[in-house]
């Protein structure tokens, strides 16, 4: 009986995408190539004025103000912008400790 309702389901969900996905010929129309090479394309002609309405805008002042940077925020972003590299020194120790970073130069041979 399972399988009764199983590929009923199947089959109707399989005819609905048959038919939802049916051909559009206007599209296909639309994308043919012309004997010139080019598209087939319907062009549509219309004045933008009927459809925008513009303000006043010829003869306006624009003020652009010019931030002010003092040195104290200079020195902020400085030292906010060092604290994301983190300094590494060279020490002559012969062990190495945990929490320590390590370069290592290998060179291997086969």
């Amino acid at each position: 009986m399972k399988k009764k309702i199983v590929f009923l389901l199947a089959s109707i969900c399989t005819l609905t995408l048959w038919f939802g996905c049916g051909n559009d010929d206007s599209a296909q129309k639309d994308n043919q190539k012309t004997e010139s090479g080019g598209t087939n394309q319907s062009q549509m002609e219309y004045n933008a004025s009927d459809y925008v309405k513009l303000g006043e805008y010829k003869g306006l002042e624009i003020s652009i103000e010019v931030p002010e940077v003092t040195e104290q925020e200079v020195q902020a972003y400085i030292e906010n912008a060092i604290g994301y590299y983190p300094q590494y020194h060279t020490l002559d120790k012969t062990e190495v400790e945990n929490g320590d970073f390590v370069n290592i130069d290998y060179e291997g041979f086969k």
